[in-house]
């Protein structure tokens, strides 16, 4: 299965059929859920892990599942509480080749997840791609080899390098960088544009985050700076969880009309 492409079909299915920001979220939420599971596909995932993660309730999961199973991007099957959970499908219907998830990218990923890092097993370069020299411990670093893997302009590579476990084997940037080493249609830009997808809908975490950004981001919502202070107190620190709640709030595009109260009943549960 193709990270990117996914990514690619979502926003076009977006395009096309209205879609609220909490569909999105469940959509990344159960990508991510099917990529640590090294992308199989169909997988299993309790509804209790998804309520206690995403703070929403059961009878908000059933109606999630539905639409976006309606809008063509996922399949799903009711469990058995007591024995099993929900059943998720990824699936990817592309205009052009409908079958291409199912048949081509499933089995080339499967031979990828089971070799490893996909770039570096690769004995050649192409296009921006350069094999990384290793001489230290340092250059020895799965951040340092991602560094190397593409031409990243200072910006990009600033954000990107801040992401939470942007490095990791499981982590879906190296996915993205196979696309750019095997298909002249995937560049750099469309790498970093997929990440910040991922990163605006809460699926991934920009580490590093300050509690001015976060005071600017709260007021950019309309939150007093008493408001603000309490926020920030009731996070304790936690701020990977309170950035995830203020996208929520960005996402729903006005339907949250009390941000703090939101806030705060979230990070209090």
């Amino acid at each position: 299965m193709n990270y990117l492409l996914l990514i690619n079909n979502f926003w076009s299915v977006r395009h096309i059929r209205s879609m609220t920001a909490y569909e999105a979220d469940f959509y990344f939420y159960l990508l991510k859920e099917c990529n640590t599971r090294k992308w199989l596909n169909p997988f299993e995932l309790p509804s209790r892990n998804i309520e206690l993660e995403l703070g929403i309730s059961r009878k908000t999961i059933c109606d999630l599942r539905s639409k976006l199973q309606q809008k063509g991007l996922i399949r799903y099957k009711e469990g058995d509480r007591r024995k099993t959970g929900a059943f998720y499908e990824i699936i990817n219907v592309s205009e052009s080749n409908p079958n291409r998830n199912e048949n081509g990218n499933q089995k080339g990923n499967t031979q990828s997840n089971q070799k490893g890092n996909p770039v570096y097993n690769k004995q050649k370069q192409k296009g921006m791609f350069t094999l990384p020299v290793q001489t230290t411990e340092e250059e020895n670093s799965s951040l340092l080899k991602l560094k190397n893997s593409l031409s990243w302009n200072s910006i990009d590579w600033e954000f990107v390098r801040k992401i939470e476990g942007i490095e990791a084997e499981y982590s879906p940037v190296w996915e993205f960088i196979e696309n750019v080493y095997t298909d002249p249609g995937y560049t750099v830009e469309n790498v970093v544009s997929a990440l910040r997808s991922l990163v605006r809908t809460g699926s991934m975490y920009v580490k590093d985050t300050t509690k001015d950004d976060l005071r600017a981001e709260l007021s950019s919502l309309g939150i007093h700076s008493v408001g603000i202070d309490e926020i920030l107190n009731t996070a304790a620190g936690n701020y990977k969880i309170l950035w995830q709640l203020i996208l929520q709030v960005k996402q729903a595009k006005g339907k949250i009309v009390m941000p703090q109260a939101f806030i705060l009943s979230r990070l209090r549960t």
